[in-house]
């Protein structure tokens, strides 16, 4: 059985907690949930979208716990959909806090911003037929990961003499 130091839920409760001071009461929620109604404007809406490899694996042998740990660092793309009446301006507080110093300090010691994209406007049509203001931008991150397998080991050798015929 293995076991991994970070799930992306982490990474992304990592971004809510992040953004939440600067979200005028917006509530954050995570996308692509099915048959569960928007939750009343403000919104915000994170989704993951890509993640890939920064680099090669490597595994670290841990003799005391006997645990291969196989180190991974991955960049995860993170759609933010901002909606509502003041999607122009949470999407502009994402921004500006995701690119300055403030998001470096911010983050836990594993997981680190690295920057995100311009903002781009996608009204939505309600089910009223109505536009609801919609701003998105991507955020991409860095985020290390320590998977955890267990390695058989010989602790103690014995060995079995053979003594040749004289």
């Amino acid at each position: 059985m293995y076991q991994v130091n970070i799930v992306i839920d982490q990474v992304i409760d990592a971004i809510a907690t992040f953004f939440t001071p600067f979200a005028q009461g917006a509530q954050i929620v995570r996308g692509n949930v099915n048959r569960v109604p928007m939750p009343g404007s403000p919104v915000i809406y994170l989704t993951e979208l890509f993640s890939d490899d920064l680099s090669v694996p490597y595994i670290q042998f841990d003799a005391d716990a006997e645990l291969n740990n196989l180190n991974s660092s991955l960049k995860l793309d993170v759609q933010v959909d901002f909606y509502g009446e003041i999607a122009a301006e949470l999407c502009h507080a994402f921004r500006a806090a995701w690119r300055s110093p403030y998001s470096f300090d911010n983050f836990p010691e594993n997981i680190k911003p690295l920057y995100c994209s311009q903002a781009m406007q996608h009204p939505l049509i309600t089910g009223e037929k109505q536009y609801l203001n919609r701003f998105t931008t991507t955020a991409v991150l860095q985020y290390n990961t320590i998977i955890q397998l267990p390695q058989e080991s010989a602790l103690e050798v014995v060995p079995n003499l053979i003594q040749a015929d004289k």
